[in-house]
């Protein structure tokens, strides 16, 4: 799990695109790994995810 991380955390700091929110950094502690974005105006993904499933 922690390699997958470490893999996951590495392209996630390499990758450049303007469609795609910016990778600000990542922790981890015991079993607890948080990758941190930049924030974005119109709610999570969850949201939008749920409201392009319903439709």
């Amino acid at each position: 799990m922690e390699q997958q991380f470490q893999h996951e955390v590495a392209m996630l700091a390499n990758l450049k695109h303007p469609n795609i929110i910016r990778f600000v950094g990542a922790c981890r502690k015991a079993n607890v790994s948080c990758i941190v974005t930049e924030y974005t105006r119109g709610g999570s993904v969850c949201q939008f995810l749920q409201t392009k499933l319903c439709h």
